[in-house]
């Protein structure tokens, strides 16, 4: 009786290895679903930082574009300051030559 017990248990243990090769065993099943669910929150997350840097290089982007406007314009009152500079002293020089 007890060597058929022991039989027996060999047995189903047997069965029981041979049912988790060929089609898993449920701790590995949840360990394949573990491993989904991370890859697809990592793909997520890969998708939401490319998308973070994308805003972030377009908001770099019209930064700059901004800055080189700006300077433009300060260059352009400048040079238009000095040139009302000069027009103003060439209309001295002129006005003493007659004067």
């Amino acid at each position: 009786m007890i060597i058929e017990e022991l039989i027996g248990k060999s047995v189903e243990k047997l069965i029981l290895e041979i049912v988790d090769k060929r089609y898993g065993s449920e701790q590995e099943k949840k360990d394949v679903k573990k491993k989904n669910v991370v890859k697809k929150t990592e793909k997520k997350l890969k998708v939401k930082k490319s998308k973070a840097a994308k805003k972030v290089r377009k908001a770099q982007k019209k930064q700059s574009k901004e800055e080189r406007e700006s300077k433009q314009a300060t260059k352009a009152l400048t040079s238009r300051k000095s040139e009302k500079g000069k027009v103003a002293k060439e209309l001295e020089r002129a006005q003493t030559k007659k004067g």
